[in-house]
Formats: structure tokens, C-alpha cells, sequence
């Protein structure tokens, strides 16, 4: 068994043809210096993600919870705008984690992981965070959030928001938007005659303050955009929600006060 042969090796030590190498984020230059010491000799057996000592780098339990919340701190402090004196902000709620950021936009809207494209808005901060471990490589802290969350709270999934303030959301609950409604007072008092949809809508809005409508569309589970306007107009109509911001860019939406 090839896990066998491994476990004599490490138990044997460093020597003459036996090296272990971290090699934790790259293949440092003290790599290809044993690999070209070896091919100068009798050979060898090089093993990656081992210490001097003999053991096994990242063979040891690690809390999820820290995995992810060390995701969320460092997208936070490396695609800060740090030139904006908007505040960087971290909102731990009952059931969500929520996130804000000055940002340098390249576009808006919600982020899919799936079919994005990274880029480092600071590179020298980004680069920071990858020699001290926090980071592996440009756009996996997005990856990475996504992949944690779905572990930490099963049947969820973050959302990212990019614009003038980068949005994050962090769900904490695996509750669907219907059933947070009992929670909220605001809408208790004022959903008693929508239909099924214009409660929801209207739940999702208060949930994610300052969203807008293609953005919605994917929180509810890519609800047709001409549906959402359409109901939009009627909570409008309704007096319960008004639009924010420059009509050119779009707005966002809010529970009217």
C-alpha cells in the first residue's frame, strides 16, 4: 500500500536521500534545489507537505466556523477601498452575518461564483494576507466562503453584492425568507392582505435592506425580473416600500419608514 510506504518514510526522518518539504502555498526555490541535488546524486525521495519533523502539514482538525470567518475578515480588509472614510463594517445578527465595504466597483449586482472573474482591488494587502496563510490564491475567498457556508449551515448560501459598498451576507439559519416573517414585527403588522408572492418580496427586501431588483430575483430564487417589477409597483402602490438612490443606476429598495 502506497499509504504504507509513506508512513515507513516519514517515520525513517530526513537523510541523504530522503527530504520533506511544506511547500505550503508554491514550490519554493529550496524544492527545486533538492530535486536538482538528487538528480546530481543517487536520487531520492522528496515528499511535499511534510515538516523537518515529519508531520504531515494540515493533518489536524480545524474548526469550520474559524475556516469561515477568517474567509469573511480577510474579503473584507483586501477589497477594501481605503481611500473612502466609509467605515469597514462586520454585523453579527441572530441569523445572518452581514458585511460592508467602500468598493471600487468593476460591476453590480450579485456575484456568481460560478462565472466570475477576480481581481485584486490590493494587491499589496492580498499579497500579505497569502504569505501569513490567510489567503490561497486571487478569488478564493469568495470559493471558499461559498463552499464553508453550505457545510456550517446546511441549505443556504452567501450572497455577494458589489457596488459602490461591497454587500456580503452570511446566513446563519437554514429558514426560508416565508418563515422569518413571523419574526419580524414590522411585517406582521402591515402583510395581512398580499398574496403569497408580495409577501415574500416583501420579506426579502427588509431582510437584505438596499437591494435592488435583479438582485432579488436571485434571492428568491431567480424570480423573474418583469414578475419582481411588476410586484414591486404594487407594494409601491401599497406604501410599504420606496425606492432609494439615482433612478439612472437603478436605486435600490427599502421598507418605507
Amino acid at each position: 500500500m502506497i499509504e504504507d510506504k509513506i508512513r515507513d518514510i516519514l517515520r525513517q526522518g530526513e537523510s541523504r536521500h530522503i527530504e520533506f518539504k511544506t511547500a505550503k502555498f508554491e514550490l519554493n526555490r529550496d524544492v527545486f534545489e533538492s530535486i536538482c541535488a538528487f538528480l546530481n546524486r543517487e536520487g531520492g525521495i522528496l515528499l511535499l507537505g511534510v515538516k523537518n519533523t515529519g508531520e504531515v502539514e494540515g493533518d489536524q482538525r480545524r474548526s469550520l466556523r474559524d475556516l469561515l470567518f477568517r474567509e469573511i475578515v480577510s474579503n473584507l480588509l483586501i477589497h477594501r477601498e481605503f481611500s473612502n472614510a466609509y467605515p469597514a463594517k462586520l454585523i453579527i445578527e441572530a441569523d445572518q452575518v452581514l458585511t460592508e465595504n467602500w468598493n471600487r466597483p468593476r460591476l453590480a449586482g450579485i456575484i456568481d461564483p460560478a462565472n466570475f472573474t477576480p481581481y485584486p482591488k490590493n494587491p499589496v494587502v492580498a499579497r500579505f494576507f497569502k504569505e501569513i496563510g490567510w489567503v490561497d490564491e486571487l478569488g478564493s475567498g469568495v470559493r471558499n466562503i461559498y463552499k464553508y457556508c453550505s457545510i456550517y449551515t446546511p441549505l443556504t448560501q452567501p450572497v455577494f453584492i458589489e457596488g459602490d459598498i461591497f454587500k456580503t451576507i452570511i446566513p446563519l439559519t437554514a429558514r426560508r425568507v416565508e418563515d422569518k416573517m413571523t419574526d419580524n414585527k414590522l411585517l406582521i403588522g402591515v402583510n395581512g392582505g398580499l398574496n403569497e408572492g408580495l409577501k415574500t418580496l416583501l420579506a426579502a427586501i427588509e431582510e437584505h435592506d438596499g437591494i435592488q431588483s435583479r438582485e432579488l430575483s436571485v434571492v428568491l430564487s431567480n424570480r423573474p425580473i418583469k414578475t419582481i417589477e411588476r410586484q414591486i409597483a404594487q407594494l409601491v402602490g401599497k406604501r410599504l416600500i420606496e425606492r432609494r438612490g439615482s433612478r439612472k443606476t437603478g436605486g435600490y429598495w427599502k421598507i418605507k419608514d
